[in-house]
């Protein structure tokens, strides 16, 4: 539920990455939950005889439309590969096929243009890793540094 919930909160993030694991998750229950509402609306539709079941199910759908484009755009991102590529999704069957074909390879571990690897945060952004620092330096170039900031900060008083 947690991914579901990532792919909501992140309506419009089209930047960041998104885990193959929380995109699957995430299509998981959207279609869980998508099949719960039809078996709903349509016993309330079969008991009322009203004909409200097209309603339901269209204002759902329009609901999930920019979260799903964004977490596919975010899952591309994932990959290495632009968010253009989704556009593929408006060629019949061999687009489809080279859209699923990207969505279902892993993750680049490398951080790449489109963010840091690792694991998602709560926001479902990847989170920047903790920054490593290796010192190679001079100790007379911190002296000279240390001496120019001194120099001013009297040239101030």
């Amino acid at each position: 539920m947690e991914s579901y919930v990532k792919m909501l909160t992140n309506y419009f993030n089209f930047k960041d990455r998104t885990t193959r694991k929380d995109f699957w998750m995430a299509i998981l229950i959207n279609i869980v939950i998508s099949f719960v509402l039809s078996l709903i609306v349509g016993v309330i539709a079969k008991v009322t005889k009203l004909k409200i079941y097209d309603i339901f199910t269209t204002i759902y759908a329009l609901f999930l439309l920019i979260p799903g484009i964004a977490q596919e755009v975010r899952r591309m991102h994932d990959v290495n590969k632009s968010g253009w590529y989704v556009l593929l999704n408006l060629i019949p069957i061999v687009g489809w096929i080279l859209v699923l074909v990207a969505v279902c390879s892993p993750s680049v571990v490398e951080n790449n243009n489109y963010g840091y690897s690792g694991n998602s945060n709560s926001s479902g952004a990847v989170s920047e890793p903790s920054p490593t620092y290796t010192y190679n330096y001079d100790a007379s170039y911190l002296e000279s540094i240390r001496q120019l900031l001194e120099d001013q900060r009297n040239a101030q008083e």
